[in-house]
């Protein structure tokens, strides 16, 4: 299986640590400030969670050129670990990829689809499940044991009751302060990212119109108790140690499609592709992908990306250039009838 914390295999130390500084030139900004939004530049909203029991952050883009509509504006959550993942140039070698000029972003991507108007106007969220050190990533699940995040290396998660703190505390707070009517949500994960948002969109079927996922590091299904991510500490305070296989259920993607009814899937639309079965299981997690997908089919859900990127692998120019055809084929110019 591919790793469960960085993405990418090792690199300088520049590389690696330069998300300090990244996250050191980043504007906090309170709740009041989402009012007055500048577009153009990734912020950071800081507030504080109740469920958690401290304070929190989320990274918010909003594009630049025609303004966003309050009315069905686009809001694209993204998963992964840490808030800066999605928009770090040098998260691993492979955005070099993107352009010859210079590494480059989901976030230059989008910018570039807007300015070309192939996607409208949207705003792009980057909910953090990273710890404060950044070693330790976590899942918006409310944690069974967390007395043991210390082992996992995961400093600054409080309560551990992230699903709550996401959906009953962020979501309804940042639509009411930027005055958003009936916003088009859609989650966006890469690797735990996929897993991230694939389960917390099934166990809340009316939060995203369509959730999707490159290469997700989800459970086995059946579970397993020998399933290697499990045996990772990050997930102690997740599920417990042992893991406690029915909270483990309750969250498992696959569980979750077969044990829904078809009418609350067909809220929204999924979107699940891996890397080629070749590649397992250093470099894709196709068997994990291809559980859920079987999950959707055998309620009659279809999947409505390739499931497989045929030259994919784990890294962040194939899960950049993933989300760009997601985005394309919910909010693009021939989506019309579909979004």
């Amino acid at each position: 299986m591919p790793r469960v914390g960085r993405a990418s295999t090792s690199q300088n130390a520049q590389q690696v640590h330069g998300w300090r500084e990244l996250v050191a030139n980043t504007e906090v900004l309170p709740w009041s400030g989402l009012k007055s939004l500048l577009p153009g530049q990734v912020r950071r909203l800081s507030f504080f969670s109740p469920a958690l029991g401290l304070r929190r952050f989320v990274g918010i883009y909003l594009t630049k050129g025609k303004p966003t509509p309050r009315l069905g504006c686009a809001v694209i959550y993204l998963f992964r670990g840490h808030f800066t993942e999605w928009f770090y140039d040098r998260e691993d070698v492979s955005r070099e990829r993107h352009s010859q000029k210079r590494p480059e972003t989901l976030v230059d991507l989008v910018q570039a689809a807007v300015d070309q108007d192939e996607l409208p106007p949207c705003l792009l969220v980057f909910p953090d499940f990273g710890g404060d050190s950044r070693e330790g990533l976590t899942l918006a699940i409310d944690w069974k044991a967390p007395e043991m995040a210390r082992f996992g290396q995961f400093v600054g998660g409080g309560l551990g009751a992230f699903e709550t703190s996401l959906r009953t505390e962020f979501v309804p707070r940042f639509e009411q302060e930027l005055n958003l009517l009936n916003p088009r949500r859609i989650a966006i994960g890469f690797s735990l990212g996929g897993f991230n948002a694939v389960q917390l969109a099934l166990r809340n079927p009316s939060l995203f119109q369509a959730v999707a996922a490159y290469d997700g590091s989800f459970p086995y299904h059946p579970v397993r108790k020998d399933d290697g991510i499990l045996r990772h500490h990050l997930f102690d305070p997740i599920f417990g140690r042992p893991a406690d296989l029915a909270h483990l259920k309750a969250h498992s993607p696959a569980w979750l499609a077969r044990k829904l009814p078809p009418s609350q899937l067909r809220r929204m639309r999924f979107f699940l592709a891996s890397g080629p079965e070749k590649s397992e299981p250093a470099d894709s997690n196709y068997y994990r992908n291809k559980a859920v997908v079987d999950a959707l089919a055998a309620q009659g859900i279809r999947n409505e990306a390739d499931m497989v990127v045929e030259d994919g692998r784990h890294d962040w120019y194939t899960a950049d250039r993933f989300a760009m055809s997601v985005l394309r084929k919910v909010f693009g110019r021939t989506a019309g009838e579909k979004s």
